[in-house]
């Protein structure tokens, strides 16, 4: 069985982007990363909290031995943009096959424009976290929480997106770890 660390995007301190309902990211994704761990019946899951700040998450994430680490998120930006992206370390051929799986599985279940997966070095956002984990981690922005229609598209499929989360953790075990 292999072990999945599910990081909650954020803290209670920083708490992230706030969506078009006035929730943050933080908020949100702790919420949505518990309804993920209860639906990894073929993994065990454990959920990791910025408990030391960014800088250490790649440590705390690396103490769990997990063979897959994935940081929830949801995007902001101008209100318009939309879509799905999936971020993994640019280097990683293990975290890209691993991007594509999960790409496909929230594109699938919210049906938003699909961004794809996105690489990052260490100078773009998200590349601390990705270049320091010593298992493949990936980085999901599943919509756009400015945007009213990819928000109230998330709100509306929170199942699928739950279900999509566990169906690709699932495949990515059979398939890449």
């Amino acid at each position: 069985m292999k072990t999945i660390a599910l990081i909650i995007g954020h803290e209670p301190n920083a708490q992230g982007a706030v969506d078009v309902s006035g929730v943050s990211e933080y908020v949100y994704n702790k919420a949505l990363v518990e309804k993920i761990a209860r639906r990894l019946d073929h993994a065990k899951p454990l959920v990791v909290y910025r408990e030391h700040g960014y800088a250490r998450l790649p440590d705390d994430v690396n103490a769990t031995g997990a063979d897959l680490a994935v940081e929830c998120h949801f995007n902001a930006a101008d209100g318009r943009a939309s879509g799905t992206e999936v971020l993994y370390w640019h280097k990683s051929a293990r975290g890209q096959a691993a991007a594509a799986l999960l790409q496909k599985h929230l594109v699938a279940a919210l049906g938003l424009p699909d961004r794809g997966p996105k690489p990052r070095t260490a100078a773009d956002r998200g590349g601390p976290l990705l270049r320091g984990t010593a298992m493949p981690c990936l980085i999901a922005e599943p919509f756009f929480g400015d945007n009213p229609l990819d928000w109230r598209r998330a709100v509306v499929r929170e199942q699928e997106l739950i279900n999509a989360y566990a169906a690709a953790i699932h495949e990515i075990c059979g398939q890449v770890l």
